[in-house]
């Protein structure tokens, strides 16, 4: 940014002005609808977005509306001590849940404690959305919701919206996903790419390098960052969003390889979770002496809309299943679902009840069976299988790589995983894990001591009852 562009936005006072670098970057950037700024701590995100507000032709327009977020009060409260002091320099003072300002602009405050509170700006029209620390936002569907409000019936304001994350949290998938963060993404950052919305986005990266300020004010910051023990000083200090922080399960590039011929005689397993409104997902898995690998999958999910289904038919993903097996010549000797499957469904159109899905699957040629629906049981399994590296995954299963690894925790019962995110892959990918249980041998070799396999396990009493206890113990040992 020239120095004559940067007087126009702070004027002749002396108070604040951006670095070179990032913050003078996302302050330059003028026809990108959406930005994620940030990568690692200390990176000076707080200020670029106290001034990104104030960025024309938006700022000095009396109908000029502008919405800030953060997950609650309380961890708002910094940003607005700092705001306040940055915006008292252009007519602006804080009342109550407002920032109003002399030249008509208003600048709402607003908290994302819960899922209704994501509902509540519907309707609403704001021309500029910052979103702090947006990584606490563990659904994409969520952050859609807010997307909606970001809009403008005001001549010559375009809607803009500006996010700023660390690497972890809940979020930390679909931000990745969507912004193009990770290596091999294809997607250069600080360069704008156009997403399947056809909105332009862009990502901005910044270290504690780009924050002149906090180097000299508090020099030992950057010996914090580098003292963190992994994951975390590769996610804070440098910015990696290609490590796994915060997610229920650990993750590693082990679990994914390169696809290789399968054996005609390969003992292959298709599980499936029923989808309509929701993705449904088939996943073939080829067991594989201890080893389970997903060699493929049919993903039942609107292209570009994480977590929006096809709304298929029974009839038409049985269809789909048996065009992708003559396909790929394979034989299933088993068909895992949930029970509920099996459940008879309302006849929409003679009323009563109908067939159920296992039912239209027989009558298509494809046998069914219950797989074991126990969330903790299937938790603990499932994770000791990606522990131990025995369940890998072909590198073009995309939908499983874009959902599972991500997946959060749930933290209110620490044996599960957050259900309200896009777990459906990992819902159909768990029923082969309790078909083939983990041999104990495996367990023992890995933990370093005696584990019974999940079928044989009390579900309360049994060696990893609670997985928080062995995830905790198992990161201790790295």
């Amino acid at each position: 940014m020239r120095a004559d562009a940067i007087k126009r936005l702070v004027g002749d006072r002396p108070y604040w002005a951006p670095h070179p670098g990032p913050q003078t970057k996302v302050l330059a950037v003028g026809n990108v609808f959406e930005i994620l700024y940030g990568g690692a701590r200390g990176g000076g995100k707080t200020d670029a977005g106290i001034a990104w507000l104030l960025k024309a032709p938006h700022f000095g327009n009396p109908r000029y509306r502008a919405l800030v977020l953060r997950q609650s009060y309380k961890d708002l409260r910094d940003w607005i001590d700092r705001a306040s002091r940055i915006y008292a320099w252009y007519g602006g003072r804080r009342i109550g849940e407002e920032f109003r300002f002399q030249n008509g602009a208003v600048f709402s405050l607003g908290y994302l404690k819960d899922r209704k509170s994501f509902e509540k700006y519907q309707g609403h029209e704001y021309q500029k959305v910052l979103i702090e620390e947006a990584g606490q936002i563990p659904d994409e569907k969520m952050y859609l919701m807010l997307l909606g409000s970001c809009r403008s019936t005001v001549e010559g304001l375009a809607p803009r919206i500006l996010l700023t994350a660390n690497p972890g949290g809940a979020g930390h998938g679909w931000l990745k996903a969507r912004f193009g963060c990770g290596k091999g993404s294809g997607h250069e950052p600080g360069r704008a790419f156009r997403g399947e919305d056809g909105e332009l986005r862009m990502y901005i990266p910044a270290t504690v390098e780009d924050n002149p300020t906090l180097l000299k004010t508090d020099p030992r910051y950057v010996a914090y960052l580098n003292a963190l023990p992994e994951p975390l000083r590769s996610a804070w200090r440098n910015g990696d969003w290609d490590v796994y922080m915060g997610q229920a399960f650990s993750w590693s590039g082990e679990n994914i390889i390169t696809p290789q011929p399968v054996p005609e005689d390969a003992r292959i397993i298709m599980a499936y979770d029923w989808g309509f409104g929701k993705p449904f997902s088939v996943g073939w898995w080829w067991v594989a002496g201890d080893c389970l690998i997903r060699i493929d999958e049919l993903y039942g999910c609107v292209p570009g809309q994480a977590d929006t289904g096809l709304r298929l038919s029974d009839v038409e993903v049985a269809r789909r299943i048996i065009e992708r097996e003559q396909e790929m010549g394979w034989k299933p000797y088993r068909r895992l679902c949930d029970p509920t499957c099996f459940n008879k469904k309302p006849d929409m159109i003679g009323g009563g009840q109908g067939d159920s899905t296992a039912t239209v699957f027989l009558r298509a040629g494809l046998t069914l069976s219950p797989g074991d629906p126990s969330r903790k049981l299937k938790f603990r399994q499932f994770a000791m299988r990606v522990e131990t590296k025995t369940l890998k995954v072909f590198s073009t299963c995309k939908e499983f790589i874009r959902t599972v690894p991500n997946l959060p925790m749930n933290e209110h019962t620490w044996d599960d995983v957050d259900t309200t995110a896009e777990d459906h892959i990992y819902d159909e990918a768990c029923h082969p894990c309790m078909e083939v249980p983990l041999p104990a041998a495996v367990l023992e070799a890995q933990f370093g001591r005696e584990a019974k396999p999940a079928a044989e396990a009390e579900p309360e009493t049994g060696a990893y009852a609670n997985l928080g206890d062995l995830l905790k113990r198992t990161r201790r040992r790295k």
